[in-house]
């Protein structure tokens, strides 16, 4: 394809450039003859409709084409504010209080938007009283609408946002967390564009949402998309180690131990558990493979194995590995772990520790991995004390030879 060349003009003018017959083909009409021929392309852009393009390609051998497109001019993008923390803990039936924020980065002015909010793990709702918001349905209906069950609110604004500004809703959204559970994401964006009325069927009837301006120092713009309000709840899902045994056996044989975790308090995750047990072998041991199986498959490590200079392994029991420890007092995982003992260290013991993202009790975090290690492979007492008589044999023998030897010297 030859290069356009023309004048660059404003909207509403007329431009004309010459361009080949390979860029007429994608208006979608053929023009037969034109494989390799100029054309004069004219871009027609009206004052009145602003958002419509005309285009009229001319040349001698063949009748006028024309297309029409459809151009939109989408205004700057409103950056949402990085990951904040609701202060406070949340209890049961507890209101909490959500304020959105954002920034105007760029140099021209916003006016229409939306504030769009969801829930990242379904875990919490919102009262539903904004006149300019709207609301999903419940869960249940969600679901059987095929939606996520995640969504919050879809609310419309027309305030001007001048260049260079930050804002939050003067309002708050008001939020509880569901019972029982340790923490929630809150998740918005700042968008263009209708709502999703199959998402968003039902319209507040309360006051409406307004905005207002905050000093850009009150807003740490986000690096993604999307900004997060996280809420944290007085639940805690308290974990405790689980140690089926100490290590037993003797020097030079490998021998297993099941270790994990266990739910004290039947507490409930959030989501996908981001939660780890660590374990620091007996002096004396080594831990050489934390074997698993998926659908029958033998795996090799459920477990990380230790950086260089360090002895602990992190067993992350958000890995297929493990069995989701659900909101079940008493539920609880573990895995086989390979241990060769490498020596006898009298009164040797290792360490077995959960490290729990909302585990707020620690005086059971930890327990001791105990060895009990008797003698070595290949070894019992009768053959030592058959190797001690041995002994004896050949030193009361050498003795015997070197009388006999002496008194054959004397004769």
């Amino acid at each position: 394809m030859r290069r356009m060349r023309g004048h660059r003009r404003r909207f509403g003018a007329r431009v004309a450039v010459l361009v080949s017959g390979a860029l007429l083909a994608m208006t979608g009409a053929a023009v037969p003859g034109l494989a390799q021929e100029q054309v004069q392309l004219t871009l027609d852009v009206p004052e009145a409709s602003g958002l419509y393009v005309h285009l009229t390609a001319r040349a001698d051998n063949t009748a006028d084409v024309r297309a029409d497109m459809r151009m939109e001019i989408q205004p700057p993008d409103l950056t949402p504010a990085g990951p904040e923390r609701v202060p406070g803990l949340a209890g049961p039936d507890e209101p909490v209080e959500l304020r959105p924020g954002f920034v105007n980065e760029s140099g021209r002015p916003v006016g229409k938007f939306a504030l769009r909010m969801n829930a990242y793990n379904r875990h919490l709702t919102v009262d539903q009283k904004y006149r300019n918001c709207w609301y999903p349905d419940t869960e249940d209906e969600a679901s059987d609408a095929g939606l996520a069950g995640t969504e919050l609110a879809w609310c419309e604004f027309d305030t001007p946002v001048p260049p260079h500004t930050a804002w939050r809703i003067a309002q708050p959204m008001i939020g509880y967390l569901d019972a029982g559970i340790p923490a929630e994401s809150v998740r918005y964006e700042l968008l263009y564009g209708g709502r999703d009325k199959a998402a968003y069927p039902h319209r507040g009837s309360g006051p409406e949402l307004t905005l207002e301006r905050v000093p850009t120092s009150d807003i740490k713009e986000s690096r993604d998309a999307w900004g997060a309000l996280i809420v944290y709840g007085t639940a805690q899902v308290d974990y405790a180690p689980v140690v089926e045994g100490p290590v037993r056996g003797k020097v030079g044989q490998t021998v297993t131990v099941r270790i994990g975790a266990r739910n004290v308090n039947g507490g409930k995750l959030p989501g996908v558990n981001p939660d780890r047990f660590e374990i620091v072998p007996p002096e004396g041991t080594t831990i050489t493979g934390t074997p698993y199986t998926v659908d029958g498959d033998p795996m090799s490590n459920a477990c990380k194995r230790p950086a260089k200079g360090s002895r602990v392994w992190r067993c992350g029991l958000g890995s297929e590995a493990f069995e989701q420890i659900d909101g079940r007092k008493g539920a609880r995982t573990t895995v086989t772990v390979r241990l060769r003992i490498d020596d006898k260290v009298p009164g040797a013991r290792g360490t077995v520790r959960v490290i729990g993202k909302y585990d707020r009790t620690n005086d059971n975090d930890s327990a001791a991995l105990a060895t009990d290690i008797n003698g070595r492979v290949g070894t019992s007492p009768i053959a030592i004390g058959a190797a001690a008589a041995g002994g004896l044999v050949v030193v009361a023998g050498g003795v015997v030879l070197a009388r006999r030897y002496l008194r054959g010297r004397r004769g």
